[in-house]
């Protein structure tokens, strides 16, 4: 009996588990290789927790599930050595663990797929105590924190749907007592899916931020043309300066002549 269970230990072989990601209503590959896998022993997606028959491929016969039909694509019948499955409109309940069996060379070999899914939001806070959020995913709610740690108190979230856009807006008010230098943040969570968020600017902050920055462009615009003055005046006034103490061509005769006049009286006896 023990010999038994040893080589049923042996023949089955898992292999490694490899990470996919995917947005909400997108697509994804769950990658399984499968050369010289026996043809005439059946071959199978499952998903691990809940445990669920995901697909089932028997002598040219495939099978996918309710869950999946119509959203699954295999590729045996092109490639033999692929058994990978292609799933579209990706909901949030089929983020999870796979897992792909098939016989090879009398080895049950088990290769496993780790799906997380993602939902997209725009998080906009508005003067630290208003918080706007969208998306596609309706599952969620608005999270306030302070330094880190979350606020027991956060106040509910508002959710409404935009027909025309089938964006989800999620709004949430913080009444706070708390002074100038704690400032809240918020999150958006969501259930069963892991939130993919962008933050932005508000309108009016943008504004305000723009005003902010606009009297030191200002400033700098004129100080630039009152230093190019300064400088012209002082390359004037150094020149003027030179030339006073620099003698003229008429002041350099006059004293050559003084010079002379000078040597001829000395000789001069009265």
């Amino acid at each position: 009996m023990r010999t038994f269970l040893g080589v049923i230990m042996v023949l089955i072989v898992s292999g490694d588990c490899e990470n996919v990601s995917s947005i909400l209503s997108g697509s994804v590959l769950l990658p399984c290789s499968c050369p010289e896998r026996e043809l005439n022993d059946p071959f199978y997606w499952q998903k691990e927790r809940p445990k669920m028959l995901v697909f089932k491929y028997r002598n040219g016969n495939s099978t996918f599930n309710d869950t999946y039909k119509g959203r699954g694509k295999i590729f045996l019948p092109e490639d033999g050595k692929n058994c990978s499955v292609l799933l579209t409109n990706v909901t949030a309940d089929d983020q999870g663990q796979y897992r792909c069996s098939f016989n090879h060379q009398g080895v049950h070999r088990k290769i496993f797929v780790n799906l997380n899914v993602y939902a997209s939001y725009s998080v906009c806070q508005k003067n630290f105590t208003e918080c706007h959020v969208k998306g596609l995913y309706r599952d969620a709610e608005i999270e306030w924190s302070l330094d880190g740690q979350p606020l027991t108190s956060s106040p509910t979230t508002d959710i409404t749907l935009d027909d025309s856009t089938g964006l989800y807006h999620f709004t949430s008010r913080l009444i706070t007592s708390l002074n100038g230098t704690s400032r809240p943040t918020c999150t958006v969570k969501a259930k069963g899916v892991t939130p993919d968020i962008n933050h932005c600017i508000h309108a009016k902050e943008a504004r305000t931020d723009t005003k902010t920055l606009l009297p030191l462009r200002y400033r700098c615009l004129k100080i630039i043309p009152i230093v190019l003055v300064l400088g012209f005046f002082l390359v004037l006034w150094h020149r003027l300066k030179f030339s006073e103490s620099k003698p003229t061509t008429r002041q350099r005769e006059i004293g050559n002549c003084y010079c002379k006049t000078g040597k001829t009286n000395s000789n001069v006896t009265i």
